[in-house]
Formats: C-alpha cells, sequence, structure tokens
C-alpha cells in the first residue's frame, strides 16, 4: 500500500497500542527505524538486570511521544519521497537532506524531552531524567548547529533557543569555579576517598593497589562486603573503622579512618532501604563528624521517595551538628537534581565534587568493558561544611567496580567559622 492510500487513524491506532514496537513506522513504511525502535525496546527489557534498560526505556517514551506529535508530518514526508519517486524526479540530494534534516530533529526532540522531564517532570521521572541533563544538553547544542546548517527555517532557530536554555542550565554546574586553595602542610589536610566496591563483586588487585596508593585519611565504603573488609584491613592504612557487612545485598557499609575514632556506629535512618556509618574522627586539625551513606537508587515512586526522605534526614542531622562535617559515599542522585539542591540547601554542606564535572562516577563499566567517565553520571560525592575549603578533586580509574572512585582534599579554614546552626535544644 502507497502512502497516499495510507490512513492516519490507522496509524495513531497502531501507534497508540504498538508504539513501543515500531508498528507504526512499519506501517508508513519506515522499516529501518521501526527496526530500531523495536530492537531498542528488546534491549532496554533485557538490560533492566543491570538498571541501565532505563535509559533505553527514556529514549523509547521520548521517541514515542515524538511520533505521536509529528504523525502527520511523517505521513505527509512519506508521501513526497513517494511521489518524487515514483516519477524518478526531483534531486535525491535533496531527498537525503530532507531525510537527514529529519533525523536530526528526531535526536533534538529526544534530548530536549529528556532535558525537560529532568527540570519539570513529576518526582519519580525527574529523578530518572536529571542525571542525563549535560548529556541532553551537548545533544541539544550539536543538533540545533546541524539543523540550522542543513536547514534554516524557523524550526531550527527554535531548536538554537532550546539549546541555549540547555546550556545555560548545565554549564554553570559542569564548570564551576575551582578551588583555590592552597595546601598549607599536613595537618591542615585531609584526603578524603569514596568508593562503592559493588556487592559481589571480589576485591582485585588493582583495586586494592589503588587504595593503597589513594594514601586516604578518610575511606568511605558503600556495598561494602566480608571480603572488602578484610581486603582493606590487611593493607593497614586505617586502623580505625566502623563497618555494617552485607554479603547478599547492597547494604553494606564501612568508614575507614587513619585517625581515631569516638562515637562510631553503623545506623538505619528511618524509612531508609540502607545503612549509613557515621563517627566523629579526631584528626590533627580538628575533630569532624563523618558520614559514610548509601541512599537507595531512584528505581521507582517507592524508591525515589526512600532516598530523597533519607537525604532530608541526613541534612536535618548535619544542620543540627555543632562540629564540622564531611559526608561521604553514593548518593544516587546528580547536582542536575532537585534532591541534590534541597540537600544541599538544607544542610549547608558544599559539594566538594563538583569541580570535576562532567566526568562521571557511574557506570564505570558494563560486562566487562570499562566505559568512558564522559558518558556516565556523577553520584558518588564529597560534601564539607564551610570549616573546610577545597584544595584538589578527582575522579579515579575504573578498578572493577560499576563505580569509579572518587578523591576529594581539603584544609581546615583557620580560625573555624562560626556554628552553622545552633545544635537541637
Amino acid at each position: 500500500m502507497d502512502a497516499g492510500r495510507k490512513s492516519l487513524l490507522m496509524a495513531y491506532v497502531l501507534w497508540a497500542f504498538l508504539g513501543w514496537t515500531g508498528a507504526h513506522r512499519f506501517y508508513l513504511g519506515r522499516p529501518g527505524s521501526a527496526m530500531l525502535m523495536l530492537g531498542l525496546s528488546v534491549v532496554s527489557m533485557v538490560l533492566m538486570i543491570v538498571m541501565v534498560g532505563i535509559l533505553g526505556y527514556a529514549i523509547v517514551l521520548c521517541w514515542w511521544i515524538h511520533d505521536g506529535v509529528f504523525l502527520p508530518a511523517i505521513l505527509r514526508q512519506q508521501r513526497v519521497r513517494e511521489f518524487f519517486d515514483s516519477r524518478a524526479v526531483g534531486s535525491r540530494k535533496s531527498i537525503s537532506t530532507l531525510g537527514l534534516v529529519w533525523f536530526v530533529g528526531f535526536l533534538h526532540f529526544n534530548a530536549f524531552m529528556i532535558f525537560l522531564l529532568g527540570r519539570f517532570g513529576p518526582e519519580p521521572v525527574e529523578a530518572l531524567a536529571s542525571p542525563w541533563t549535560w548529556h541532553a544538553a551537548v545533544v541539544m547544542a550539536l543538533t540545533a548547529i546541524g539543523r540550522l546548517v542543513l536547514y534554516p527555517r524557523l524550526g531550527s532557530f527554535l531548536a538554537i533557543v532550546a539549546a541555549a536554555w540547555g546550556m545555560a542550565v548545565a554549564l554553570p554546574i559542569v564548570m564551576p569555579d575551582a578551588p583555590a586553595a592552597k595546601d598549607s602542610g599536613p595537618e591542615s589536610r585531609l584526603r578524603i576517598v569514596s568508593f562503592n566496591v559493588l556487592v559481589g563483586n571480589e576485591p582485585t588487585r588493582e583495586a586494592i593497589e589503588w587504595l593503597r596508593a589513594s594514601d586516604a585519611d578518610i575511606l568511605a565504603v558503600p556495598e561494602c562486603t566480608t571480603r572488602w573488609d578484610e581486603g582493606i584491613r590487611q593493607l593497614g592504612r586505617w586502623p580505625h573503622a566502623v563497618v555494617g557487612v552485607d554479603d547478599t545485598g547492597p547494604g553494606g557499609i564501612a568508614l575507614y579512618s587513619r585517625f581515631p575514632l569516638r562515637d562510631g556506629a553503623v545506623r538505619t535512618a528511618p524509612d531508609a532501604y540502607f545503612r549509613h556509618a557515621e563517627a566523629v574522627v579526631i584528626a590533627p586539625g580538628g575533630e569532624v563528624r563523618v558520614f559514610a551513606v548509601h541512599p537507595p537508587p531512584p528505581m521507582g515512586r517507592q524508591l525515589t521517595a526512600a532516598r530523597n526522605t533519607e537525604m532530608r534526614w541526613l541534612a536535618s542531622q548535619v544542620a543540627a551538628s555543632d562540629l564540622p562535617v564531611i559526608v561521604a559515599g553514593d548518593f544516587n542522585e546528580t547536582p542536575f537534581g532537585r534532591t541534590f539542591a534541597s540537600f544541599v540547601d538544607a544542610s549547608l554542606l558544599q559539594p566538594l565534587a563538583a569541580v570535576a564535572y562532567p566526568v562521571g562516577t557511574w557506570p564505570a563499566r558494563w560486562q566487562d568493558i570499562d566505559l568512558s567517565p564522559l558518558i556516565a553520571i556523577p553520584i558518588d560525592h564529597v560534601f564539607a561544611s564551610r570549616h573546610f575549603t577545597p584544595i584538589a578533586f578527582e575522579v579515579g580509574p575504573s578498578v572493577g567496580s560499576d563505580h569509579r572512585p572518587i578523591v576529594a582534599d581539603v584544609r581546615w579554614v583557620y580560625p573555624a567559622p562560626a556554628p552553622l546552626s545552633s545544635p537541637n535544644p
């Protein structure tokens, strides 16, 4: 059946009920993109076992919405193509250019939808879309420029406006001011390392050697297991520790210190899924309260609510502390998310890791393949109270886990500033 006889109503019926399979695209004579849509849906379904499939489902959802908006235009474009093909007139180059413009516009639309959902979507959707804000902004900028070059019409200029909006949101986060502080001696310096070691992942020689070379004063280890605890203790670098291992799930947490600890404990916040470790570190520069944390990933409404509740509780504990505070771990949240901003505002902490964006920490690898940190998202963080000034920050290499470790150097501010807030009466 040629495009002139195809029904827009039937296309919408297929789109509504079988859109994820690309049925409407098969119907409209787009078998290539239809197979791609179907393949992406199937692959995303399989990859849900490692949570990476969520990104694929998000792309399919944006694609599905895009097609629902532009089905009439797709049908018209197909009729134009068949008109030229049937009469063997016109320039095939112009038809190819039209297809390229459409493809570039499709990429831009999907990136723009991810950007909008990350900014204004409801809580569970925002939690999944906001981590990809920087990636979406980059795609929006590149495709807007490409569309403007290929097809300088009103739609292309609107794409430029959307891309400028995306960059205006993302750039202040991914390009913050670099820390100006200088290291003034070992007694004033603290090095904090956070490394989610991935439950079920055996400690490798590469990972243990990296930890040895990290020269950390404080080490936070989410998803810590018995084997990892044994491997870290054998290094002899951190004689003081608060450890709660979990060999069956991701609930393990550990806090190791080169300096003595007091009031150490592994606790569970109200309505939290995973435990956290906390202690007062008696460092040469003074005492500091340290939290090693691991809020749950935002996989659905319930887990998203649990993560946000735990971060609100943690912010209240930090704001009530009469000591300097450091919080490190896997937060399952990026600086582009609303929960991240709320945590910073409520806790009055400064995110030290921001100096490294857009280099991400997760996923560090897929199967046995190391992934570039440029395509990862930054969900591992170190926060510090204003008693500290950042010196440096670094994202470490892929050493076997699905997370890359992070290293933050800070120095004490002397004299110490006034307390951030009054302790609870």
